[in-house]
């Protein structure tokens, strides 16, 4: 920067933020470097150094590592895939509660359910109901005959365990299976016709859970993207102050390590997915 006195021009000392000069900062971040510096210059007046980076926020991890970010961009995914993890672990212990749920209220609701399947078959056999027409002889529902000389007579049906739950919703879906109607107004039955129609985890908490863990670390990069960046120039500036092409090398733009960082990263999430799955 000049100043001019009397018509002298006089040399005065070149500005600078925290120490560093502008133009090493300038040379540092290359593409849109008049942004970012000013960005920089207004986090400096702030008591908390945050301010919304729309490109950190959309792009995460990638953005750090076209900015030769590195280590923001590792922590970035780690990040994901520890809340990945806990979601997925939480979902997991979440369907062992329900699955036991289903089989304690099964184990209850099962003498009864036999009992009216087999009443309900009796009746309608007495009435002259054809048997295939009686149950529709779906899966949960089964026959025992008796031979009669050269015919096998219908004798008796039953429920088996672990399937009584897939039948209430079937029932509830489609309204087969009659012989379940009396059943009905029991806890045990409510209980499971619930928990069948979730059909696993309840989805609003999942759902609700993979927002959080896209939406916190891509929050956390758009807050601190910035301030991030600029801990980056000031770490190569000092590294570099007797060698200022280092400054601009280690700066700017790089496709190079862009496209690096997709390919580890894809595989590393790629190995994280398979441990998961062999601890699980």
């Amino acid at each position: 920067a000049v100043a001019v006195n009397n018509g002298k021009v006089n040399s005065v000392q070149e500005d600078s933020l925290q120490g560093i000069p502008e133009r090493a900062l300038y040379q540092f971040v290359d593409v849109r470097a008049e942004h970012y510096v000013e960005t920089w210059k207004k986090l400096s007046r702030r008591r908390i150094p945050v301010s919304f980076n729309f490109l950190a926020f959309f792009f995460g991890s990638y953005w750090f590592a076209a900015r030769k970010m590195i280590k923001e961009a590792v922590l970035y995914v780690v990040a994901a895939l520890l809340l990945s993890g806990l979601l997925l672990f939480a979902a997991a212990k979440a369907e062992d509660h329900r699955e036991a749920m289903i089989d304690q209220y099964e184990t209850a609701l099962l003498p009864a359910a036999q009992q009216a399947a087999q009443s309900y078959y009796e009746q309608r056999l007495q009435s002259g109901a054809d048997d295939c027409a009686i149950l529709n002889a779906q899966k949960g529902v089964y026959q025992e005959y008796m031979e009669f000389g050269d015919e096998q007579i219908p004798s008796t049906v039953y429920v088996q365990q672990g399937d009584l739950s897939s039948l209430i919703s079937d029932r509830e879906y489609s309204g087969r299976y009659p012989f379940l109607e009396p059943l009905e107004t029991r806890e045990e039955y409510q209980k499971l016709a619930e928990l069948t129609s979730s059909g696993g985890s309840e989805n609003w908490w999942m759902g609700i859970g993979w927002l959080a863990v896209v939406l916190l670390p891509a929050i956390a990069a758009g807050l601190f993207g910035n301030y991030f960046y600029f801990r980056r120039a000031e770490d190569v500036y000092w590294a570099h102050t007797s060698q200022p092409e280092q400054v601009s090398r280690r700066g700017g733009i790089s496709i190079g390590y862009l496209a690096v960082f997709i390919i580890a990263s894809s595989a590393a999430v790629g190995l994280a997915a398979t441990l998961f799955l062999a601890i699980v």
